[in-house]
């Protein structure tokens, strides 16, 4: 891990570097209350340094979190994905719940996670994000994986969540012309703001329920040209319109300027876009994010995608150096009636790397005995890893 950290050195000063490193090993070492005081409670900074610190690391330091997000976007691109490969960037938002009304940038807002009874909005009051992660391919997992790399807080009267996403999607093209990046998302952000991208970017999701096809397809039965009143139609760029349709289930469409693929890869690759769904349950009841409650803001603005961040960092960890089938076999022998489990879940890799933290706390070489809480905290790493 200490490697991988190294990585993100020139993002910050000196002091601000040491705080980092702290801040992210106390996030993964705390098996619960991982608020910014938490944070470096499970470092064993706690009484060393004044929590301020850690606070100011949020609220006042000098650094850039998209720097932090492109080192990041490097790190990912640079190991888990093929040289030359496209890339596949899944673009969403979602909201972290926050009382009070002096935390900055907290609206009432669509939050899908919340469960309501039928004909109730599913309404929270919280800090929208929206989130670009990339979309890769594990060799000892089934199904993509989704890893947030940059973010950007939306705020009401300011720039549409289309537009924020917009920005990611440059950011990303920029850093990376060498490859083809394959954006997806939902059909809330399939609109007109997304039709100007960099040229080495397509764009695939779902139509908004009110589109209307300029033009039908010469093979259809249909195809006399439709009279209707409303406002002149609006030319755009050339995409591809595919319908799928299975018996016994709702047929749904997917559009995309990617006018060379094969129709099953769109398919897939649309499909893929659920993977940013499960980092953002992953993220927020593993990792932790949101927990942290901060009102000013640059706090807010870093915090929640600072812990997210963390998650894609135990992911990547775990797939340079903390794999093992074995991971997979003890679950079972812990669990032996989850007979159904092949692959490490999230869970287990973040388990694999606070084991690893903690046994590193432990050295030989540390003098003096544990105290009451150091034992504590590992025998509570011990009961979440047999939960």
């Amino acid at each position: 891990m200490s490697q991988l950290l190294e990585v993100f050195r020139p993002c910050f000063s000196a002091r601000t570097y040491t705080t980092f490193v702290a801040l992210v090993t106390g996030l993964i070492a705390a098996p619960a209350r991982r608020t910014v005081c938490g944070m470096l409670t499970a470092a064993r900074m706690a009484g060393v340094w004044h929590h301020g610190r850690a606070h100011r690391f949020f609220a006042t330091a000098q650094w850039s979190l998209d720097q932090v997000g492109l080192t990041m976007v490097g790190l990912v691109v640079g190991w888990l994905t093929p040289a030359g490969a496209p890339l596949v960037v899944a673009v969403d938002d979602t909201l972290f719940r926050r009382a009070g009304r002096k935390v900055h940038g907290a609206f009432w807002a669509y939050d899908g996670s919340r469960k309501v009874a039928a004909g109730q909005e599913k309404l929270s009051r919280g800090t929208t994000f929206v989130v670009a992660a990339l979309v890769v391919e594990l060799p000892f997992l089934e199904r993509p994986i989704a890893l947030p790399v940059l973010y950007r807080l939306w705020r009401p009267g300011g720039p549409t969540t289309p537009t924020l996403a917009q920005e990611l999607i440059t950011l990303i093209a920029g850093i990376r012309p060498d490859r083809r990046v394959h954006v997806v998302t939902d059909g809330a952000s399939l609109c007109r703001t997304l039709r100007h991208l960099p040229s080495n970017v397509t764009l695939t999701g779902p139509p908004p329920r009110h589109a209307g096809l300029y033009e039908l397809h010469p093979d259809s039965a249909q195809a006399q040209q439709l009279r209707r009143r409303g406002r002149p139609r609006v030319r755009a760029q050339l995409v591809r319109v595919i319908a799928v349709r299975e018996p016994r289930t709702p047929g749904f469409a997917v559009v995309t300027t990617d006018l060379t693929t094969s129709t099953a890869q769109i398919i897939e690759r649309h499909a893929a876009r659920w993977a940013i769904e499960i980092a953002f349950h992953d993220a927020t009841h593993l990792t932790g994010a949101g927990e942290a409650r901060n009102r000013t803001r640059r706090a807010v603005e870093r915090t929640a995608p600072f812990v997210i961040l963390v998650h894609t960092l135990v992911v990547l960890w775990y797939h340079l150096a903390g794999h093992s089938p074995k991971v997979v076999t003890e679950h079972r022998r812990r669990a032996r009636w989850y007979t159904t489990k092949t692959h490490p879940s999230y869970q287990d890799m973040l388990i694999k790397l606070r084991r690893v933290l903690i046994a590193a706390h432990y050295r030989a070489d540390l003098a003096g005995d544990p105290t009451l809480e150091q034992i504590h905290a590992i025998r509570l790493a011990w009961a979440d890893a047999a939960a």
